[in-house]
């Protein structure tokens, strides 16, 4: 599913090499891992989504002329390429494409909110991967337009690389309640542990103190 280049791979050794930097430099390690996770997802997901590129000046006219050339890679219309996709005639690769497009950006909405901060937001993450999504659109189609790049250019993209963003957003947000209900639990635990006479009472209505209550 890689783009076929040495770019992500190149990136992530100097990724790595970074990290190792700034853990020497004793910037916290878990800061450390999650910005390098998200730095390499960044990698990846341009590497997929974007090249290689490729140049051939010798059709370049005549695709840039040819309406049959945009109309069968241009498409405006809200789930038609979803609709063929999904239907019995479509190549077994379709389906393969269709999840392609949705599982991008899962892993934007899991790390983006623990990257920044301010992605935290519902609304703030929907305009964050929106805009994520129509980005990659206009430069598939200033590669189009260019004749160094070969990829279609789909609303149909555009949503469901939004929906998986959100899809990866609702893992982050119920993973943060998990654990945040979990760090309650054991605050209380270890607070009744270091006070073991508090809120605790005999069946005869006798407290540890041995006053009634």
């Amino acid at each position: 599913m890689f783009g076929g280049t040495w770019f992500p791979l190149i990136g992530t050794l100097l990724v790595v090499a970074a990290s190792a930097v700034r853990i020497a430099l004793r910037v916290p390690w878990r800061r450390v891992l999650l910005e390098a996770l998200f730095a390499v997802y960044v990698l990846f997901a341009i590497d997929m989504s974007l090249l290689p590129v490729r140049f051939d000046a010798g059709t370049r006219e005549m695709h840039l002329a040819s309406w049959p050339y945009w109309q069968q890679s241009v498409n405006f219309v809200p789930l038609r390429t979803v609709v063929a996709q999904l239907s019995a005639d479509a190549p077994p690769t379709a389906v393969f494409q269709l999840f392609g497009n949705l599982a991008l950006l899962i892993p934007l909405g899991v790390l983006a909110p623990l990257v920044i901060p301010r992605l935290r937001h519902l609304r703030r993450f929907l305009a964050f991967a929106l805009s994520v999504a129509v980005g990659i659109e206009l430069l598939q189609l200033l590669q189009k337009v260019a004749l160094i790049g070969w990829r279609s250019i789909d609303i149909d993209d555009v949503i469901l690389n939004t929906v998986g963003a959100l899809l990866g957003f609702g893992v982050w947000r119920l993973a943060a309640v998990v654990r945040s209900r979990f760090a309650d639990g054991a605050a209380e635990d270890a607070r009744l542990l270091s006070n073991p006479g508090v809120n605790q009472t005999t069946p005869c209505g006798v407290n540890s103190g041995g006053e009634r209550v």
